[in-house]
């Protein structure tokens, strides 16, 4: 994997980290960017996130193959997804979704209960649904309303329209995962059932076990690996790892702390396995990513 040089848009970037509180006001925000530059570095957030290409193109890295997109394209990320843009052209404008995963959760129609609002972000990156030509120019209009109701839409009902928006933009997906095999059923009280288990993965400063994850949810640990997994697309052990790999990487960002201290403050006793996990992730060692960053908000 080659090693990024130079974080994303600025915008995009802190619309991401805002809804990275776990308890955010609104389900989702929107970001209108200009990616430019070399790779990004990796990057995991536990929102969702989504966006339509405007202009330009670009390409999406993960951890084991990417993919390109072009205007009108549309991308997903799932949770703590690790990630990385590359912008072959001067630049590409995007607009940016970051959504509350337990919106998409708990997003039911009447009309059509069975719609996997989630679907997209489940599903690996290469077998992520791509539009053809009617779609992308679908998803370009949408996006452009978008944009027409943060100007212009009085501030009680933007929040409603940006909804109605999301749904309509999902929607270009769910139409064409109706004909494909089902993904495992979804719970729908799935937040509240394994919220114990969130919370855990969230706070502890240290590995946290399937089995103790289960007792707190009060689940057999076979059943608890199936429901979050199915539930949120990752293994809890996966999701558990990589919220301590973002806490540590906010903390080698935004404070002078010696790395081995930064490693043994999140459950990593072993300094060498923490840095084998954190290239892993996020395709160079701490101390890069720290520089590396540090040099990226200089010049921003």
């Amino acid at each position: 994997m080659a090693l990024p040089t130079q974080a994303a848009g600025p915008i995009l970037t802190q619309v991401v980290e805002s809804l990275d509180s776990k308890s955010p006001v609104i389900p989702f925000l929107l970001a209108r960017d200009r990616l430019k530059g070399p790779p990004s570095i990796f990057s995991m957030h536990y929102a969702l996130e989504m966006g339509v290409v405007l202009s330009g193109s670009f390409r999406q890295h993960g951890t084991s193959c990417h993919r390109d997109y072009e205007a009108g394209d549309v991308w997903f990320c799932g949770t703590w997804e690790p990630h990385a843009f590359e912008i072959p052209e001067p630049s590409a404008e995007v607009l940016a979704i970051s959504i509350w995963p337990q919106f998409l959760a708990q997003l039911r129609q009447t009309a059509a209960p069975d719609l996997d609002w989630g679907r997209p972000f489940a599903r690996p990156l290469q077998e992520r649904p791509i539009l053809g030509p009617n779609g992308r120019l679908q998803a370009r209009e949408i996006a452009r309303r978008f944009l027409r109701s943060l100007q212009h839409c009085p501030q009680e009902t933007e929040t409603v329209r940006s909804h109605l928006l999301v749904m309509e933009l999902l929607l270009l997906f769910c139409e064409a995962s109706i004909r494909e095999p089902p993904l495992p059923a979804r719970q729908v009280d799935w937040h509240e059932r394994l919220s114990p288990a969130l919370e855990l993965a969230c706070t502890a400063n240290r590995l946290v076990t399937n089995e103790e994850a289960a007792r707190a949810c009060s689940f057999s640990t076979s059943r608890f690996i199936r429901q979050f997994k199915s539930s949120m697309g990752i293994s809890f052990a996966k999701f558990a790892l990589r919220d301590r790999l973002n806490r540590a990487a906010q903390v080698i960002l935004n404070e002078n702390t010696p790395l081995k201290a930064v490693a043994y403050r999140f459950g990593f006793t072993d300094s060498s396995h923490f840095n084998r996990l954190f290239r892993k992730h996020y395709g160079c060692l701490p101390l890069q990513y720290r520089k590396r960053l540090q040099a990226s908000k200089a010049d921003h």
